[in-house]
Parts: C-alpha cells; structure tokens; sequence
C-alpha cells in the first residue's frame, strides 16, 4: 500500500525510438509514472517529486507539439554531483529521460547514445538546464522546496518516530507525503519553479 495520490499524477510520456527497435514498447511507446520513480528512488520526498516535475515541465516546454523523445536531451547542473540533493535529482531525471553521464549506454553503430548527456558543476543559469540535442532549445529551471509551507509539529513527528513511536510514525508519514503532494498538485502556486527558456525557440 503507499499513498492513493502517487496514482493520480500523470505519468510522463515518451518515444524511445532504441526501445522500439529492440522490441521492448510497441512504437517506442514509454510511460514514466511518479510511483516508478520513487521505487527506482526507494522513497517520495520533495526532492524526488522536485525533479520528477521539472523533468515533466522541462519536456513539455522543449517538445509542445510532440512526444518527447527519450535520448534526445541533454541534462546540465550548475552544482557537482556530490553537492546536497543533486546526484538524488540526477538520478530521477536519468531515469526519465535516459540521459546519463560517462556510465551510460554507448549507443548501437553510433545511434541511441546515452552516455555524455549528464553533466555536473556547469556554468549554467539556474539550477538545472535541459537541451534538445537536434535543435539546441533549452530550458533553464530552478526548484525552490524551502517555500513549501512549513508543519510545526514535523520536526517533533520525525524525532519520535525515529525513536520508534509507532504513531509518530504514521502522522509523520502522512505529514511528509502531504508536502510531496503540494509538489506534485500545487508548486505553482508556491511558487517552487522557475523557468527560464533560451536559445532556438
């Protein structure tokens, strides 16, 4: 069981033109669900539904009147791996969009790389930069989780049930997914994105 709402946010959808020639989805055909992140993850929090919806409104603004592509975007953050959250955001957007650092898939006879579409420590604008690789578009975009509203009794929850009071557990538990549900439904309205398109648009 895990919250009911991790199935009300739309799943991300691509084309993986590698997965339709090695027979995996019919037309390359891939839906990316927050619940696959967050089991990839091994938990929900603000900084995995952060990059789960930048990745989501990075995509929509550099393909508007198509599919994206899975393979054809290029990620760059302005801090190194190591830095807070970053490798933990990384890790998400990778498994979304298939872009990964000098580890990834090497490609077949030349097509299909993955590899070397993630870097880290970029003197990018903002937090993280999304680029389309045949056009050059991108998209510059900050997350800001410190303006989600504050629960005064969170602190306090965790403390308990770190120390394994069982219903400070689960009133911690709902409090803490409660702010991923501001995330996913509401970080417009907090204001915890900004978006800075450039280039090719």
């Amino acid at each position: 069981m895990y919250p009911q709402f991790f199935d009300e946010i739309p799943p991300i959808v691509l084309k993986d033109d590698l997965a339709c020639l090695l027979g995996t989805f019919d037309e390359g055909r891939v839906e990316i669900t927050y619940l696959e992140c967050i089991k990839m993850a091994g938990h929900s929090c603000p900084t995995v539904a952060g990059a789960y919806i930048l990745t989501k409104i990075a995509l929509e603004t550099l393909f508007p009147l198509e599919i994206p592509q899975r393979g054809l975007v290029r990620i760059a953050f302005k801090e190194p791996k190591t830095s807070g959250v970053t490798g933990v955001m990384a890790q998400v957007m990778t498994n979304i969009t298939g872009a990964a650092d000098e580890g990834g898939f090497k490609g077949l006879g030349g097509a299909f790389v993955r590899a070397q579409l993630l870097s880290f420590d970029q003197p990018i604008e903002g937090m993280v930069q999304f680029t389309r690789v045949d056009t050059g578009a991108s998209v510059s975009l900050s997350y800001f989780p410190n303006l989600l509203p504050q629960n005064p009794d969170l602190a306090l929850l965790m403390k308990n049930a770190r120390l394994g009071d069982k219903a400070a557990q689960d009133a911690f538990g709902v409090a803490w997914q409660e702010r991923v549900r501001e995330v996913v439904f509401h970080y417009d309205k907090h204001g915890l994105v900004r978006v800075d398109k450039s280039g090719n648009f």
